[in-house]
């Protein structure tokens, strides 16, 4: 049997093996027939066959799958005293990853094949001498074919008519043994998950999850069904697989007691008590939280009053029973930080706090002129045309550079939340790129007339996309689609709608953003605030993902980013800032006690953004990777020896670049030029120009009437 018989014959086997590693839920199935998997009977057979481990040459075996790598060095790095060490070292790599596709794989695998039919014959005898091949064969979809065995035995690389009927059988019985074990699964599972069982739709789940296969019966005879109750419980067992975990990690985590969270951080020593629906707590546990004074002969103080009263905000994480309680004052303008340090001698966890303020203001401005300049009248349309030309220059020092163009125009006509696009693009000389072996492949799997087109429709490449964002529809038609699928005219629109599409919410932060009322520390609170309410992991990750991007942000866009100068505002990164931060990140968990690492991960790395006060905006960017300094972070590790550090310092730098960008705007007209360059390669340079003027036209929303539209689903 060949290679090709082998991969099949092991991609048959896998869902066998899968299954017998029982998924680890709350319990253990009811034991299944004691059947080995595969790699089960494979370790057996190597246990009953020595004369297996003896012939095997881990010399040859190790030139063969480490060719760059020298022995001795391999020996002392995995610590292997002697020949015999360095043979059982090999041999266990050689089991577990290239046994199956070895030379010894087809003895196994035969020997498998036989086992399984054997034991499937002493459960279920003279089930499988009944069994004729052309049923079989039929199962496997083979009934349309010169002969379905001829056929067979082609696809599945078999030599002769004599190993046809042994695959088939072997094949069948792996399929029924694993019926069995589903059944068994199945039974555990409907008495462990009675409420899932009583609503589980069988059909719908097969509709939903097994929709690439082309029909239900289809997907029955592959896997030896044959009936409906033992359809039911393989899509049963397969939807308690796919969910289980979550059913049962909610059972796990389901906690009746009440905690309290504040700024982020869970109060585990905090005592509280319910009433009524109001949570207290005694008088010195709300000081220490609040910093209050309130007095101890009171009695107990009612967690919610005192912390509004105090001016922080609380919420209810219903998920954890958590009362969340943030500082608003303090969480509006920045976020605490905590070092975290456990105490091996008294088992604590003690953290210090940090408040690391987020001063985002002079990049709010930034962006304010921006849109301001950007801001159109309501009811108004407007028409944007931009040209876009490229130009690509390959080079090729034994041939000569060649240079090919490409150009593309857009028109854009928008009102309120409606967009009307068309962009045209003139690509014929992209039909020189392609070589002449990529142009008769072309040729032979395109229509005639398509072929004999396509440069044509290259040079006139069109895609219109109208959109409306308030009520989230999208119609585009793209001609060239129909050369690829001839059931599509070049006409032919294609419409789709998101569902539940609203952006009210965005449309109201972005204008109260706008008007000055709400800066992004608002905005970013706002949604911790809420999210802190429903995150099932607890009030705690809300609270870690708002000073993670906080960070970010405050790293990026903080004021030592922002300089004004003559009413001109610019927000500036260099290489310096970027290489710092990115080692700051790389030394933040230092393994032991290795010295702090200082890598270019840039050569160069410049971005200026400035906007004056009348909007007028320039940008400028040039950045180039040091592909030495991203191999050397890489490679430093003890995995990597002299081989592997130079073929990957080799290959990572055929992927050196160098991007450079500058553009203007003022008023209603923008230019710009962008050049990339991948270092021996070739060089991409764009050149664009954009005006904006008011109009009378109004964008379309729909098709026309007598296109064709064929609607997608989301």
């Amino acid at each position: 049997m060949k290679t090709m018989k082998k991969l099949l014959s092991f991609a048959l086997s896998l869902s066998l093996a899968v299954s017998l590693a029982v998924p680890a839920l709350a319990d253990e199935p009811p034991a299944a027939a004691p059947i080995l998997s595969e790699e089960e009977f494979r370790d057996q057979y190597v246990a009953d066959h020595p004369e297996l481990y003896e012939a095997f040459d881990p010399d040859a075996y190790f030139a063969e799958t480490y060719p760059w790598r020298d022995k001795e060095e391999y020996m002392k790095w995995m610590e292997l005293e002697d020949q015999e060490a360095f043979k059982e070292n090999l041999w266990t790599y050689y089991q577990d990853n290239a046994f199956d596709f070895g030379p010894v794989y087809e003895e196994v695998r035969d020997a498998y094949e036989v086992y399984l039919v054997d034991a499937y014959s002493a459960a279920h005898p003279g089930e499988l001498e009944a069994l004729t091949d052309e049923a079989l064969l039929a199962k496997l979809g083979y009934t349309q074919t010169l002969t379905p065995a001829g056929q067979y035995m082609e696809d599945y690389d078999i030599d002769t008519e004599e190993e046809v009927r042994p695959a088939l059988l072997a094949w069948y019985a792996e399929k029924r043994l694993l019926r069995e074990m589903v059944h068994g699964d199945f039974a555990w599972y409907q008495e462990t998950y009675p409420d899932q069982w009583a609503e589980f739709d069988p059909e719908a789940w097969f509709a939903e999850g097994f929709d690439f296969w082309p029909s239900k019966q289809d997907y029955m005879d592959s896997a030896c069904i044959l009936s409906q109750e033992e359809f039911v419980e393989a899509m049963f067992v397969s939807y308690v697989d796919e969910n289980a975990w979550f059913w049962n990690l909610e059972w796990e985590y389901d906690d009746s007691a009440l905690t309290v969270v504040v700024n982020g951080e869970t109060q585990y020593d905090a005592v509280l008590t319910a009433e009524n629906g109001v949570t207290y707590a005694d008088a010195e546990t709300v000081n220490a939280l609040l910093g209050t004074n309130y007095p101890a002969a009171d009695g107990p103080v009612a967690l919610r009053s005192a912390a509004e009263a105090a001016g922080w905000d609380v919420t209810w994480n219903s998920p954890n029973n958590e009362v969340v309680l943030l500082d608003r004052e303090r969480l509006l303008q920045g976020t605490i930080l905590r070092n975290y340090d456990y105490d091996e001698a008294t088992e604590e966890l003690t953290w210090e706090e940090e408040y690391v303020p987020c001063d985002l203001s002079q990049f709010e401005e930034l962006l304010r002129r921006i849109l301001s300049a950007s801001q159109v009248k309501e009811g108004q349309s407007y028409r944007t045309t931009g040209t876009y030309d490229f130009d690509l220059t390959t080079f090729n020092s034994l041939d000569g550079d060649k240079t090919y163009t490409l150009t593309a125009k857009v028109d854009v006509l928008t009102k309120d939340s409606q967009m009307d696009l068309t962009l045209t693009v003139n690509a014929a000389q992209l039909w020189d790129l392609l070589s002449q072996n990529t142009k008769n492949v072309l040729e032979r799997e395109l229509p005639k007339f398509t072929f004999q087109n396509l440069k044509t429709l290259l040079g006139g490449c069109k895609l219109q996309l109208l959109t409306d964002w308030e009520t989230g529809e999208f119609y585009w038609n793209f001609p060239l689609l129909s050369i690829l699928d001839e059931t599509v005219s070049e006409d032919a629109w294609f419409h789709f709608a998101i569902p539940d599409w609203d952006l009210s919410v965005v449309a109201e932060g972005l204008a109260a953003f706008q008007a000055g009322e709400a800066g992004i520390n608002d905005l970013l609170y706002a949604w911790m605030l809420a999210d802190s309410a429903d995150n099932y992991l607890g009030a705690w990750s809300s609270y870690n993902t708002l000073a993670e991007i906080r960070s970010m942000l405050n790293t990026f866009f903080g004021p030592h980013t922002m300089t004004e100068r003559g009413g001109t505002l610019t927000w500036s990164l260099n290489t310096d800032a970027v290489n710092g931060l990115l080692n700051d990140m790389e030394n933040a968990y230092p393994w032991d006690d290795e010295e702090p690492v200082e890598r270019r991960y840039f050569r160069e790395y410049d971005l200026s953004f400035s906007v004056s006060r009348d909007g007028k905006t320039t940008y400028t960017a040039a950045i180039r990777p040091d592909m030495d300094a991203i191999a050397a972070a890489v490679v430093d590790n003890e995995w990597f020896g002299p081989g592997e550090t130079a073929l990957t310092t080799w290959a990572l730098n055929l992927f050196d670049f160098r991007e450079t960008a500058q553009s203007t705007r003022s008023g209603d007209h923008a230019a710009g030029k962008v050049q990339f360059q991948w270092k021996n390669q070739f060089e991409l340079d764009m050149e664009m120009t954009s005006d904006r003027k008011e109009v009378k036209d109004a964008p379309r929303t729909t098709p026309p009437e007598d296109a064709e539209t064929i609607d997608l689903d989301l």
